[in-house]
């Protein structure tokens, strides 16, 4: 019962009420304020977008121009490295031929110094050897009174002629200086000297008293011989 009179109260209060039609409705000022914010926010958003667009855009320029920069870089240590290494692949052969030259020069030196020695290796043997043939010479030369010293000396003129076969065989010349010869002392010694007659006859050799021997064009032995001075 208290439900009806309540729904019934509430009725008769709805029937009194105004009812607002939509035509009459009439348009708040909060109303037309929202779509212009809306649009100030819109405009701001658009512009941040385009300004944030323009940095990406330079980002984007700069990161290209980055990597441009790199690739150039490469290329040109690329290029220093490319000449340098081939700087280094000529001096290498530079000096590789400079070795071989210098190999070269010293095997030509040792094998010359080598054929050299070989050639004197004998030398001081020989150079005794050609001492004793001189003494023997000069005492086959020798004219001695006695007969049977000379038939004794005839027989050592024999093995004479054997030595200087064999001193050419090795090599060996004989220094043979005649008498008025001008006196050369790179070939001969002076044992004694005696006044010259005259200017011509200076420093020329009076007598010979011994041959001198040279072995491969060094001397060995200098001849012996009298100057006048």
């Amino acid at each position: 019962m208290f439900l009806e009179i309540y729904f019934e109260d509430e009725k008769q209060q709805q029937a009194h009420e105004p009812i607002e039609l939509e035509e009459d409705k009439e348009t708040k000022p909060e109303d037309t304020e929202k779509p212009l914010e809306e649009e100030k926010i819109d405009k701001k958003f658009l512009g941040k977008n385009k300004l944030l667009t323009t940095y990406l855009d330079r980002i984007k320029e700069l990161e290209a121009k980055v990597r441009e920069h790199e690739e150039h870089e490469k290329t040109m240590q690329h290029e220093q490295n490319r000449k340098f290494l081939t700087a280094i692949q000529k001096k290498s052969e530079e000096a590789a031929e400079l070795i071989k030259l210098k190999e070269k020069e010293i095997e030509e030196k040792y094998a010359k110094k080598l054929e050299e020695n070989k050639k004197f290796l004998y030398e001081s043997q020989l150079s005794d050897l050609v001492n004793i043939v001189s003494q023997l010479e000069n005492v086959i030369n020798s004219e001695p009174k006695n007969e049977e010293v000379k038939k004794y000396l005839l027989g050592f003129r024999m093995f004479l002629s054997q030595f200087e076969s064999l001193f050419e065989s090795l090599n060996i010349e004989v220094i043979a200086p005649s008498i008025n010869q001008e006196f050369d002392s790179e070939l001969m010694e002076s044992l004694s000297t005696e006044a010259a007659s005259g200017e011509e006859s200076k420093n020329k050799i009076l007598s010979v008293f011994s041959k001198g021997y040279k072995l491969n064009n060094r001397v060995i032995k200098l001849a012996q011989v009298k100057v006048a001075v």
